[in-house]
């Protein structure tokens, strides 16, 4: 099914729509109502902070107590940030941690994944694990090289740490074959094993392919071994759950602002970034065990305000979800809204994805009258192609569009060929006077 809403917002007029009203499931177009939702409702909350404590007290270089890790819903917190948390502790004069280290991820309820996920989507970056703290995404990168000579091919891992194991079951096939690599995980004996099987083609340079980390803490501990060591901190305690001390002195805080995290979100069409961002707006009015349905009222009544009639359900805040039902109409309701906020329309549309040139269009209408001219988010699940945005007509003026293919047979590609076509033929071919 087909279903589409153009509207011309320089002249507030509407040109053309067809199963408007009808709900069908938006993908990671749902995402812009999640970034909409938190610069419009947000007040004066525009960071993440993630902090770290200790209690106890120090004697000479020597900490007599535990250091706490609080985490603050920041989807993004590199492994650098981790590292430079870590040295806090050094830049304090410690050289040594006589107590534990403690995760504080009380913020956060205990669901790690979203209602409506597949679960053999498992393994894959785009599924990751969430809680209230989460390094680089609770992701690793793992690339794959064909070998030149058919042999077993070449793997590189980020971050390349003792803590991952690669088991590499993978083949170099002939150049008339098409890379078909699968990968699976799993944490035994200390260790993120990691599974490739299938083939990659020599036609290929490489493969890229993120996984999501199956024991985010105990990565994240590896990860605070490594800076221990590197600023020569010595700790002999244990890595645990706990909650921070209200006598606790804070050490340091790394600080990333909400608005980049948006702008991420939407130009890479991250999945914990919208999800981290939901949580985030709703710890506005809450401090502990904050779930998916404390952020969801707020995309609710972003709905009711932009689209009053409308019936939505909003499963998750990423689009992730099988749950999710959207009309076109709702989805281009909000983005006519935006556009008349300028505020809103600063930051939505300077996140969005530009045809043929970044984020998820960089490879889509390249060398086309829409490219450059189009900024769009993406969305894509199974038997689900999905795309709503902005671009600009011949005569200049701004098109705010919602398209959306539900339940197709055809592959995933041959549907974004289907859309992309379809922007194009009604760029070619629309006029204000037609």
């Amino acid at each position: 099914m087909v279903s589409f809403n153009f509207f011309n917002l320089t002249k507030n007029t509407s040109i053309a729509s067809k199963n408007e009203s009808i709900l069908m499931r938006p993908a990671s177009v749902l995402k812009l109502f999640t970034t909409s939702s938190v610069l419009y409702f947000s007040k004066g909350n525009k960071f993440f902070e993630t902090s770290l404590y200790y209690d106890g007290k120090i004697n000479g270089s020597t900490l007599k107590g535990n250091v706490y890790l609080k985490g603050s819903f920041d989807p993004f917190l590199s492994i650098e940030q981790l590292d430079s948390l870590v040295l806090f502790i050094k830049q304090k004069g410690i050289k040594t941690v006589a107590g534990n280290f403690v995760f504080d991820l009380s913020s956060k309820d205990t669901i790690e994944w979203g209602a409506g996920w597949m679960w053999d989507d498992l393994p894959y970056g785009y599924t990751p694990k969430m809680s209230a703290l989460n390094i680089s995404s609770n992701i690793v990168s793992i690339k794959t090289y064909p070998d030149p000579t058919f042999g077993k091919p070449r793997t590189a891992i980020y971050p390349d740490i003792p803590y991952f194991n690669i088991i590499n079951k993978a083949i170099t096939s002939g150049i008339e074959t098409k890379t078909n690599l699968k990968f699976e995980r799993y944490f035994a004996k200390g260790k993120e094993n990691i599974i490739i099987e299938g083939n990659i083609s020599v036609a290929d340079s490489l493969d890229k392919t993120t996984i999501s980390i199956s024991t985010p803490l105990k990565y994240t501990s590896e990860l605070i071994k490594s800076s221990f060591k590197k600023y020569n901190i010595r700790f002999s305690g244990k890595f645990i759950q706990g909650k921070i001390k209200g006598t606790s002195s804070e050490l340091g805080t790394i600080i990333n602002s909400i608005a980049q995290t948006i702008y991420k979100t939407n130009k890479t069409s991250s999945n914990i970034g919208a999800e981290m961002l939901l949580l985030k707006l709703a710890s506005s009015n809450l401090e502990e065990n904050i779930s998916y349905k404390d952020g969801a009222k707020f995309n609710d009544s972003l709905a009711a305000i932009v689209s009053p009639r409308s019936t939505n359900v909003f499963a998750d805040a990423s689009g992730l979800s099988f749950y999710n039902m959207l009309s076109s109409k709702t989805i281009n309701d909000l983005l006519i809204f935006v556009y008349r906020n300028k505020e809103l329309f600063y930051n939505i549309y300077s996140s969005l994805p530009i045809a043929g040139v970044d984020g998820s269009l960089k490879n889509r209408f390249s060398n086309t009258n829409l490219e450059k001219k189009l900024r769009a988010k993406t969305g894509t699940l199974s038997g689900v192609t999905s795309l709503a945005g902005y671009f600009y007509s011949k005569e200049n003026d701004l098109i705010a569009f919602t398209l959306m293919l539900n339940n197709y047979k055809e592959s995933a590609s041959e549907a974004r060929n289907f859309a992309d076509s379809f922007c194009l033929f009604f760029y070619n071919n629309y006029t204000p006077e037609n």
